[in-house]
């Protein structure tokens, strides 16, 4: 919620954390990856050139918790 009301240059690199909107994933040309992440309150829409943090997943996440 914090970056999407900020306003960047073209090209300028800042740090991003949130979930992958499911199906929101295409990858173009060479290395570069378009998709959206959401914080569950906004959506942000991402072109990522490079390769890929270890942490980027492309798939839904499940929360289960357990009580005893």
């Amino acid at each position: 919620s914090d970056v999407a009301g900020m306003e960047m240059a073209p090209g300028q690199r800042f740090r991003l954390g949130g979930l992958v909107e499911e199906g929101s994933v295409e990858r173009g040309t060479g290395t570069t990856v378009r998709f959206v992440v959401t914080d569950g309150a906004k959506t942000l829409p991402v072109t990522y050139t490079g390769v890929l943090p270890d942490l980027f997943i492309d798939r839904p996440v499940s929360r289960v918790e357990r009580k005893r």
